[in-house]
């Protein structure tokens, strides 16, 4: 026998329901959309947490995208590939001190993510680069960015911070 719910305890665990459904295709703390993988490409392991960006000129070209990339599995991962709706293209930098002591931002092909590891994509250090924007980006708003990775991809929702900031933080 089917036990019966009162209209109360039904709405109650609809609510319930969306809320785990929601649970588990957003991570709250880091905007990491597990649900959007396309078609016959599969979501990684990596987890992308504390990501944001900073506002542009509403004139600017380029912008640049700061997160942690966190790996649970037991084998080094790579970060290959992103990809914004908001640019042309996006590029994957790292920065580098020359033999005369001065820094300078190069691309590189890909980013590594030890394996139980983090890599923090931080300002003056790695970083995404969004080149070729559309538009600025402006303070309050989000970009959505697709990152692919050796074993799948993810999909985050990047917050945009003020012009100034440092990070989620302040």
């Amino acid at each position: 026998m089917i036990p019966r719910m009162t209209p109360r305890e039904c709405s109650c665990a609809t609510i319930l329901g969306a809320l785990l459904a929601l649970g588990l295709c957003l991570s709250p703390a880091s905007g990491q959309d597990q649900g959007s993988a396309p078609a016959g490409t599969a979501v990684s392991a990596v987890v992308v947490a504390r990501a944001w960006a900073r506002a542009t000129t509403s004139d600017a070209l380029s912008g640049a995208i700061y997160c942690e990339l966190r790996n649970p599995t037991a084998h080094d991962q790579a970060l290959r590939t992103a990809s914004a709706a908001v640019c042309d293209h996006c590029e994957l930098h790292v920065h580098r001190i020359d033999a005369q002591g001065v820094m300078h931002m190069s691309q590189v092909d890909h980013l590594t993510i030890p394996a139980a590891g983090t890599l923090l994509l931080q300002p003056g250090a790695i970083h995404l680069m969004l080149l070729g924007l559309a538009h600025g980006l402006t303070q309050g708003q989000s970009v959505r960015v697709v990152l692919r990775f050796d074993d799948g991809t993810v999909t985050v929702v990047v917050p945009i911070l003020a012009a100034g900031a440092m990070g989620p933080d302040g």
